[in-house]
C-alpha cells in the first residue's frame, strides 16, 4: 500500500463513529476477540459484530476505490 492509500485508509478510519472505530481498533490492531470487545465496551456482542461488519464494508470500499485489494 502506498502513502496515498494509507492516507485514505486513515481518513476512512477517522470518519467512523466513535464506537465503530473503537471496535475496529480493539479487534484489528490490538487483537481482542469479539466477546472480549463486548465486555470491554459494555455492549451486546451482536452490536460488536454489526460494527465490525460495517467497518469492513467501508474499508473495503475505500481500498477498492484507491485501486487496491484486501483479503
Amino acid at each position: 500500500m502506498d502513502h496515498e492509500q494509507e492516507e485514505r485508509l486513515r481518513a476512512a478510519l477517522e470518519s467512523l463513529p466513535d464506537e465503530m472505530r473503537q471496535c475496529c481498533l480493539l479487534r484489528f490492531v490490538q487483537g481482542f476477540e469479539e466477546n472480549e470487545i463486548a465486555v470491554l465496551m459494555k455492549m451486546p456482542i451482536e452490536m460488536v459484530r454489526m460494527h465490525l461488519y460495517h467497518v469492513e464494508k467501508r474499508l473495503r470500499l475505500v481500498i477498492a476505490r484507491a485501486g487496491g485489494e484486501i483479503s
